[in-house]
């Protein structure tokens, strides 16, 4: 596990909130919520995990017709929602529980958007080999260089 320190003092206003970054249809899933559990169990905090879409609705400017689209976009994430609720009560303490956030764009750029309102991010890398790893880079990679809060980076590879 590497940790990336951002918040350099205590902040009057830490909320000990912290966000899971992990894709639950992933293989990895498994190994990032196995080495989630533990830190968890050790935090007084509220662990929130989020499903980025980045199949993004397109601007709506009608706000009737927005709220509906944005209503039909997400039940037909049910599914993805379910995973998510079922990796919650897998892998976090009963006690550190906390919502299930739903957002719309490439998964980098919504946590580092959302890290404001965290105090740590907990990610899961896997090292992809040669070029691919250039091309591709990660998120937990971007989260290191441009997220607000602290990063807890778990290695998930096999």
């Amino acid at each position: 596990a590497v940790f990336t320190p951002r918040l350099m003092e205590h902040r009057e206003d830490a909320s000990n909130k912290v966000l899971l970054a992990v894709d639950v249809s992933s293989r990895f899933a498994k190994s990032y919520g196995d080495q989630v559990r533990p830190w968890l169990a050790r935090m007084r905090a509220t662990a929130d995990i989020l499903y980025a879409d980045q199949h993004a609705l397109p601007h709506i400017s009608n706000t009737e017709v927005r709220e509906r689209a944005i209503r039909e976009w997400q039940s037909t994430r049910k599914e993805h929602m379910n995973s998510l609720d079922d990796f919650l009560k897998t892998y976090v303490p009963e006690k550190s529980m906390g919502v299930i956030r739903l957002e719309q764009g490439d998964p980098a750029d919504v946590l580092v958007r959302v890290s404001k309102d965290y105090d740590l991010i907990i990610v899961g890398s896997r090292s992809r080999p040669g070029l691919s790893g250039v091309v591709f880079g990660s998120v937990a990679a971007q989260l290191v260089r441009e997220a607000s809060c602290d990063i807890l980076t778990l290695p998930t590879s096999e």
